[in-house]
C-alpha cells in the first residue's frame, strides 16, 4: 500500500506555529501518513532578507519536536518542479499531495514549470480566509484536473512569516527554542 505523503514546501523564513497547525490539520483531514516539510534556502520569487538557514532549520526542528509524522527534508533545489521530479523518482509508490495556502495557489502560475507541478501531485488548498471563490476563477483551477484538488477550510491563525520578520519577532522565537 502506498504511503500518503503531504508536502509543505517553503523557505520557512521563519518557521512558525501556523506551519505546524496546517501540517497537523493535513494529517488529520486528508488521512495522510506523514507530512514532509520541504525546506529550501530561498524562494526564487522573493527578494527578501533571509534569516540564516541553520537558524531556520533549528527552529523547524524545534517546532516539529518529537512528532514522528512530520519530517524536515532539505531540498537542494529552489524550484519545486525539480524537487518533485526527485521525490517521485525516488518514491514512485508514494501518493504525494502538495499542501498550499490560498496565497501560494493564486501565484502558482509564476512558478518555474508550474504546469509540470500540476501533473505530478494532488493539491490540498488550505483556505484561511474563505477565498476559495477566488481560487475557482484562478489560472490554477483552469489548468488542473479538479479531481486532484481538495479544498480545506481552516480557522485563521494570525501568524505569518512575513509578520514575524517585520516585527523582528523571529529573534524571540529563536531565543525561546534554544
Amino acid at each position: 500500500m502506498p504511503l500518503k505523503i503531504g508536502l509543505l514546501g517553503g523557505s520557512f523564513n521563519p518557521p512558525h506555529a501556523g506551519h505546524l497547525y496546517i501540517s497537523l490539520e493535513a494529517l488529520k483531514r486528508l488521512n495522510l501518513h506523514q507530512v514532509w516539510w520541504l525546506f529550501c534556502r530561498k524562494n526564487p520569487l522573493k527578494q527578501i532578507c533571509y534569516i540564516p538557514c541553520d537558524i531556520r532549520v533549528e527552529m523547524a526542528r524545534t517546532l516539529i519536536g518529537i512528532n514522528k509524522k512530520i519530517k524536515l527534508i532539505n531540498s537542494d533545489d529552489v524550484y519545486t518542479y525539480k524537487t518533485l521530479r526527485k521525490l517521485t523518482s525516488q518514491y514512485p509508490h508514494h501518493d504525494f499531495t502538495w499542501i498550499a495556502g490560498m496565497d501560494s495557489i493564486m501565484t502558482i502560475h509564476a512558478w518555474e514549470n508550474w504546469k509540470e507541478i500540476l501533473r505530478k501531485v494532488r493539491f490540498a488548498i488550505f483556505d484561511r480566509e474563505n477565498f476559495l471563490h477566488k481560487c475557482m476563477r484562478s489560472r490554477f483551477i483552469l489548468c488542473v484536473d479538479r479531481k486532484r484538488v481538495s479544498p480545506v477550510l481552516i480557522k485563521k491563525k494570525n501568524i505569518s512569516s512575513t509578520l514575524l520578520r517585520s516585527k523582528n519577532e523571529w529573534y524571540k522565537h529563536v531565543s525561546e527554542s534554544n
